[in-house]
């Protein structure tokens, strides 16, 4: 067997073993007999394989969490979006929803199905699992959560909207999102960047929109000095499903 090396010789009535895998390394000068000889050596081979059933096994198990852990996360974060949808349905108008909130979470969804799908879908980085941390349910996500979120949008222009509009510092805030990504989409076409890194600071785009997006929505809250209008179900599960990507993380690494 490669990396198995088990060798014997007489002295006097001793018969000397050594058997030494790459991870067990054992050496007994013993007085056996050629059967109780036998059986020793059958049980180091058995110890050295079993050990590597073992961590097969666990590597095996760490991929099963990793994917359960993955679609669970997936189904927190889209299962958020409904909340919001149902509230607006409910009561039949958007008041109490910020337009802000909306703007800047597009804009990033859109950065973030862009990202997945190219990652995902692109043959030449999928031939380096190592560096493509995307897996099907990141792509799953991202397509479901733009296009809910466009329809959140549409809701917004169908129901009444109580005089709500969208501020100038979110309109400038999303100008300066849409210049940034166009520059970077033109330095990737040509060249200047490679394609990697181009996409790469799309996600810092989406980063960026996440951490501003929800100040809006705080802001009208207390303003209004109420939450009515606005579904506490997308904050709840947001967070829950941020803490499993994590985890999800901390396994993979």
């Amino acid at each position: 067997f490669p990396g198995l090396s088990i060798c014997a010789r007489k002295q006097k009535k001793n018969t000397l073993f050594s058997c030494s895998p790459p991870h067990l390394s054992l050496s007994l000068s013993l007085p056996l007999s050629p059967p109780l000889s036998l059986s020793f050596s059958l049980f180091s081979l058995s110890l050295f394989f079993s050990k590597g059933e073992k961590q097969e096994m666990t590597s095996h198990g760490l991929d099963v969490a990793s994917a359960v852990i993955g679609w669970l996360y997936f189904a927190a974060w889209s299962i958020s979006f409904y909340g919001q949808i149902i509230t607006n349905c409910q009561r039949k108008h958007v008041k109490g929803l910020s337009f802000d909130f909306l703007l800047l979470n597009t804009l990033g969804y859109i950065c973030y199905t862009t990202y997945n799908c190219t990652l995902f879908f692109d043959p030449t980085a999928r031939k380096d699992p190592a560096t493509n941390p995307i897996e099907p349910n990141d792509v799953a996500f991202a397509v479901h959560a733009l296009v809910i979120t466009l329809f959140t949008v549409a809701q917004c222009f169908y129901y009444p909207r109580g005089g709500q509009r969208i501020s100038w510092i979110a309109i400038g805030t999303a100008c300066c999102m849409v210049v940034f990504m166009v520059i970077i989409s033109i330095l990737g076409a040509t060249s200047v960047l490679q394609w990697y890194q181009s996409l790469t600071f799309l996600a810092y785009t989406k980063m960026f929109a996440s951490f501003v997006k929800y100040v809006p929505q705080g802001w009208m809250n207390f303003k209004r000095k109420s939450t009515i209008g606005w579904s506490i179900m997308n904050i709840l599960l947001d967070f829950s499903g941020g803490s499993l990507s994590i985890v999800q993380q901390v396994i993979d690494s």
